[in-house]
């Protein structure tokens, strides 16, 4: 075998290792987390207003507001669910499952609501900053997503 052919042999067999290794670089690039939603978003920064709005009225009886509260409820839970259901979206979901069900957000203030009645301005205050700051959190890391 003359050396041109050796080379020759040597190059063409370097070619697929090499184009396997590109490949594997380029798959490995793809993204840890899930795109920008811009559904998720909008619905986002809406419920964050319809929360601390309702937030706002717990300083008069639950009774009053709990058809407010169990239409809130619906409208997280069902932007929980779509959260949940797209791929590589997982601190997402674990932040709208912490609004939902977290005591210090939506769900526990929800309970301490229905529990007393009615709540101080004080707490309903505090309430709304907690609150705030969930929804806030979640709607910078969405907007921080691949666009």
């Amino acid at each position: 075998m003359l050396p041109v052919q050796k080379q020759f042999l040597l190059k063409k067999t370097s070619y697929p290792k090499l184009l396997l290794a590109l490949l594997f670089f380029i798959s490995s690039c793809s993204p840890l987390i899930a795109p920008y939603n811009e559904h998720v978003y909008r619905e986002l920064a809406s419920l964050k207003v319809e929360t601390t709005t309702l937030i706002g009225k717990a300083t008069e009886e639950y009774s009053t507001h709990e058809g407010e509260v169990q239409t809130l409820d619906k409208d997280l839970n069902k932007l929980y669910e779509y959260i949940k259901a797209l791929p590589k979206n997982t601190e997402a979901t674990k932040m709208m499952e912490i609004m939902i069900k977290g005591d210090g957000r939506w769900g526990g203030i929800k309970n301490v609501w229905k529990t007393k009645g009615k709540l101080s301005p004080a707490a309903v205050t505090e309430f709304q900053n907690e609150v705030t700051e969930g929804f806030d959190d979640m709607i910078e890391l969405e907007s921080k997503k691949i666009k």
